[in-house]
């Protein structure tokens, strides 16, 4: 009788298990497919978000892709200045100009001596946040850390003469302290100058830094054409203003 009482308690609890592991398993199952379709209709809704953008939506599938990617790579190394950068450029070309500038910001904190993250959260500040301050104050880092890029003095100067005109009068001694800074790449710095004087219609320095960017290169096209040119357009204004 106990033997018999026994058997049917072991096979009671059996059966007790096997339904509770099927129960289980049946909310795991039911769990798994509620997840992966939030998943999928996060991933959708995330896409339909920038379907108003000019990008194909294969591009789009692409972009969002390239930013799991390095995502995934920063957890690994999450100091990588060239990721991190790459990382908050893709997030610009959605639009996520938030999201871009944590990125940009997450590159100066790890790498504070680097110009590249200054130059980038200037432009993000100047093109998308129209704060041209701010804007300022990330171009002048950008430049005090690389000096050797033309591309910065060259968005200081512009930001001066677009936004800044109180501050257009220090585009000449922007130029030339870079041309100091750079020997053996002057000629950049003085090509601006040159075309700068000429669209002000100061004839006398436009023609001063062609000049000099014929002593560097006598032969250069370019530059005897835009000597003439400036030549023919002083004549006409001297003309005009008689």
């Amino acid at each position: 009788m106990i033997k018999k009482f026994l058997r049917f308690f072991v096979i009671l609890a059996l059966i007790l298990v096997l339904v509770g592991a099927g129960w289980y398993y049946y909310k795991y199952l039911v769990n798994y497919h509620q997840s992966s379709s939030s998943v999928s209709n996060n991933n959708s809704l995330k896409k339909e978000k920038y379907l108003n953008l000019d990008l194909k939506p294969e591009i789009i599938d692409n972009i969002l892709a390239k930013i799991d990617s390095l995502k995934k790579d920063l957890e690994q190394t999450p100091e990588d200045y060239n990721k991190i950068l790459e990382l908050g450029n893709v997030y610009k070309i959605l639009g996520e100009f938030d999201l871009t500038k944590a990125e940009y910001e997450k590159a100066i904190k790890a790498w504070p001596d680097e110009g590249a993250a200054y130059y980038n959260l200037g432009d993000l500040y100047v093109l998308n946040y129209h704060d041209t301050t701010k804007g300022l104050e990330n171009y002048l880092l950008a430049k005090e850390k690389s000096p050797a890029n033309i591309d910065i003095y060259r968005s200081v100067a512009d930001l001066y003469r677009s936004a800044m005109p109180d501050k257009v009068s220090q585009i000449e001694t922007l130029m030339l302290d870079g041309a100091k800074k750079n020997p053996g790449n002057e000629v950049s710095f003085y090509e601006y100058l040159a075309g700068f004087y000429w669209q002000e219609k100061n004839y006398d320095k436009a023609l001063r830094y062609n000049t000099i960017l014929l002593k560097f290169d006598p032969k250069n096209q370019k530059f005897i054409s835009d000597r003439d040119l400036i030549l023919a357009d002083q004549k006409k204004s001297l003309i005009n203003g008689q």
